[in-house]
């Protein structure tokens, strides 16, 4: 039955298409999918608590409510929250909310702040199944439709934009923009597993409420609609609906990345206090496991190319960039530390990556720790980093990853840079996507991947926690 159903749903779908988390690693896992070829720091204001928009929560097929998340929809580019206008249209019937008159198919919608008070909203809405086009904003999909509710609220700074709609059908939008759709199922099985277990803990905290939203659309929490669905990723979705991963009983915080050095982290990297008993740190290579806070056992690890961990074919997988002198120098300007002398590693975590950096310069010496603040400080941007496979980038805002060495290059005698020599992209902390890939291939399904980076953990289905 189940086999049928799955089978059906796919045919629907091809005729309807005929596809509390750190502030550092949000921000820096903005950073690596805005970056990349493949989990706000704003602090939130007191405002009243919004009302109830119009649209109903629909009922699924046991008659039971939908779980609803509330999605705030960002300017073009990602770049802030408050738009100047919103425009918005649909291919069919639509309707404002408290208008008893439909609007036309085709017709559009224009909202400027001088258009609604402070604290008044508007909603939009289709008849079923239709889609609401915002033309004002756009992604790398194009012009973005949403299914669902579209509310504009009027504050001081602007209008904000907020989608309202069931989880399972935001999860449709959200996994092929954070994973390729062409990845392995039970890889994209495992990312959607993450992806509901995030949005869940995150409708639970509030820590949006502010803006009237769960989450916003960035990967500051998770990517909507920055791509439209794919069929391989529909169904990986609808095969783990409801599925999401606890840890004494509680959702954990399913941090993800795109590509692990052989060596994943636990959330020390951005400085906690305590960290969470599940986010360990993980050795890639199935079974060996090894601790790389050791700088002499690291250098060694990292400038090898292990082939047995599951990331190694990937071109992240080791890297390597010199940056000038005068760079780091001006990258350094306001710690007032004069000119650099000597960059050293003081401090790793269990997991290899960098946790303490010092700097040393004519008029002293300044330690960077979190590695969102060491990659954002030493970052590359405008200078080749070669990858494993001999292909360069050279347009990163971050450096690659915090898990790596450096070392002086001189010239004529005297050092003119600095070379840094690593391995991954990302924060490295939880689910390694690629990692979760090749495991896919090797045999391994979406339970044994999540079992796998993170520990003493249990699948449950939300709707019984």
């Amino acid at each position: 039955m189940v086999l049928l159903f799955l089978a059906l749903f796919g045919v629907k779908y091809l005729l309807d298409r005929q596809e509390s988390v750190p502030a550092a690693a949000q921000k820096a896992q903005t950073e690596e999918t805005q970056e990349s070829a493949s989990g706000k720091d704003e602090e939130a204001k007191e405002t009243p608590t919004p009302e109830v928009t119009a649209a109903a929560q629909p009922e699924s097929e046991d008659g039971t409510h939908e779980e609803r998340i509330r999605v705030l929809l960002m300017t073009s580019g990602y770049s802030g929250y408050y738009h100047d206008s919103v425009t918005l249209s649909c291919d069919q019937n639509w309707y404002r909310a408290g208008q008893e008159a439909a609007l036309a198919a085709g017709s559009e919608a224009v909202l400027t702040p001088e258009d609604l008070q402070i604290g008044e909203s508007a909603s939009f809405y289709p008849e079923d199944g239709g889609m609401v086009t915002v033309s004002s904003i756009t992604r790398d999909c194009g012009t973005p439709s949403y299914p669902g509710t579209l509310t504009i609220y009027r504050e001081e700074e602007g209008l904000l934009l907020v989608n309202e709609l069931p989880l399972e059908e935001y999860l449709r939008y959200v996994v092929p923009s954070e994973m390729p759709a062409s990845y392995e199922m039970e890889a994209l099985k495992a990312q959607a597993v993450c992806a509901r277990t995030y949005a869940c803990r995150q409708m639970a905290g509030g820590g949006m409420e502010a803006y009237h939203a769960d989450v916003d659309d960035s990967v500051s929490y998770q990517v909507y609609h920055n791509l439209d669905v794919q069929q391989n990723s529909d169904f990986a979705v609808l095969a783990t609906k409801g599925q999401v991963i606890t840890s004494g009983g509680e959702l954990i915080s399913a941090y993800f990345f795109s590509t692990s050095c052989g060596h994943t982290s636990t959330d020390d990297v951005w400085n906690k206090e305590q960290t969470e008993s599940y986010l360990k740190s993980v050795y890639l290579d199935s079974e060996e496991q090894k601790s790389l806070e050791s700088e002499e056992v690291f250098a060694s690890f990292i400038t090898s190319s292990d082939s047995k961990t599951y990331d190694s074919q990937e071109p992240w997988y080791r890297w390597r960039v010199t940056l000038p002198l005068d760079y780091l120098n001006g990258r350094f300007s306001s710690y007032g530390i004069g000119e650099i002398t000597g960059i050293q590693v003081l401090k790793r975590g269990e997991g290899g990556a960098v946790a303490q950096l010092e700097v040393t310069g004519t008029a002293g010496k300044t330690v960077l720790e979190n590695e969102y603040t060491i990659r954002e400080t030493l970052s590359a941007k405008g200078y080749p980093i070669t990858r494993s496979d001999g292909s360069e980038v050279d347009s990163m805002n971050l450096l690659p990853s915090a898990y790596f060495i450096c070392s002086p290059v001189e010239e004529n005698g005297a050092v003119s840079g600095y070379l840094f020599q690593g391995g991954g992209y990302g924060h490295g902390v939880g689910m390694s996507q690629n990692g979760a890939n090749q495991m896919a291939k090797e045999g391994k399904n979406w339970k044994e991947i999540l079992n796998f980076f993170y520990q003493d953990i249990s699948i449950d289905d939300m709707s019984k926690l």
